[in-house]
C-alpha cells in the first residue's frame, strides 16, 4: 500500500510542474497574439477609413463639377427663356399698338405703356432673386454633403442624411425648372379698349402675382428640403464630437410682387 501511494505521489510531482510551466509559458504567447490581432484590426480599420475617405472625396468632387455645370446651364436657360419672352412681348405690343393709340387720353396711354414695362421688370427682378436663392441653396447643400462625408469616414451612420440630401437635390432641380419657366413668361398689356384698360391691366397684374407666388413656393420648398437635410445631419449621434456645428444659413426667398404690382 505504501509503495502504491509513493508511486502516485511521484507521478503527481512530475506532472504538476510540467503543467504549471506550460501555463506560465502559454500566457505570454496568448498576450502577444491578442496584441497582434488588435494591431492588425486597427491597421485594417485605418486602411478602410482612408479608402472610404478617398472614395467620398472623388464622389464629392464629381458632385461639385456637376453642380457647377448645372448652375451654368440653369443660367443659360434663364437667359434664353428671357430673350424668347422679350421677342414675344414685342410681338404682343405691336399687336396691341392700335388699341393703345386709339386711346384719346395721353396720360392714360402713357400709363398703360409704363405699367406694361413695369410688369416685365418685376418679373425679371424676381427671377434674378430666385436664381440667387437657388445658387445659395446649392452651396449650403454642398456644405452638408461635405460634413456628411466626413461623418461617414469616421464610421457614423448617415443613411438618413443621404436620403434627405437626395430629396433636397431633387427639390432644387424642380425649383430651377419653375424659375426657367417663369423667366419665359410675358405680361404684355392686352388692351381691348379704353374703357376696359384698367380691368385688362388688373388681369395682367393678377396673373403675374399668381405666377410669382407659384414660383416662390417651389423655391421655398427647395429651401425647406435643404433645411431638413441640415437638421437630419445635426441629429446623427456623435456628429458634434469632432466638429463644430455648421454656421451656413439657408436663405428664405421673398417676393415683393404683391406690393409692386398694385
Amino acid at each position: 500500500m505504501n509503495n502504491k501511494l509513493f508511486s502516485v505521489m511521484l507521478a503527481a510531482s512530475l506532472v504538476l510542474p510540467f503543467a504549471a510551466g506550460a501555463q506560465m509559458t502559454a500566457q505570454p504567447v496568448g498576450g502577444n497574439g491578442v496584441r497582434a490581432v488588435r494591431q492588425n484590426l486597427g491597421e485594417e480599420a485605418q486602411r478602410l477609413r482612408e479608402s472610404t475617405r478617398a472614395a467620398l472625396q472623388v464622389k464629392r468632387e464629381d458632385f461639385q463639377r456637376e453642380a457647377e455645370l448645372t448652375r451654368e446651364q440653369f443660367q443659360k436657360d434663364v437667359e434664353s427663356a428671357r430673350e424668347s419672352a422679350k421677342r414675344e412681348l414685342e410681338q404682343k405690343r405691336e399687336a396691341a399698338k392700335k388699341e393703345i393709340e386709339d386711346i384719346k387720353d395721353q396720360r392714360k396711354k402713357d400709363a398703360i405703356k409704363r405699367i406694361g414695362l413695369n410688369f416685365m421688370e418685376i418679373n425679371t427682378r424676381m427671377v434674378e432673386r430666385y436664381t440667387a436663392n437657388l445658387n445659395q441653396l446649392d452651396r449650403v447643400l454642398m456644405n452638408i454633403i461635405t460634413r456628411t462625408d466626413g461623418a461617414q469616414s469616421r464610421g457614423l451612420v448617415v443613411s438618413t442624411v443621404r436620403t434627405a440630401i437626395a430629396a433636397a437635390s431633387t427639390s432644387i432641380a424642380s425649383a430651377r425648372a419653375a424659375v426657367v419657366a417663369q423667366s419665359g413668361k410675358t405680361y404684355a398689356a392686352a388692351i381691348t379698349s379704353s374703357t376696359t384698360a384698367r380691368a385688362d391691366l388688373g388681369a395682367i397684374r393678377d396673373s403675374l402675382k399668381n405666377d410669382l407666388k407659384a414660383t416662390e413656393a417651389a423655391v421655398k420648398s427647395a429651401r425647406n428640403a435643404v433645411h431638413a437635410a441640415a437638421v437630419t445631419l445635426a441629429q446623427v449621434p456623435r456628429i458634434g464630437e469632432t466638429e463644430s456645428p455648421a454656421t451656413s444659413s439657408v436663405p428664405v426667398p421673398t417676393t415683393t410682387a404683391t406690393s409692386t404690382t398694385q
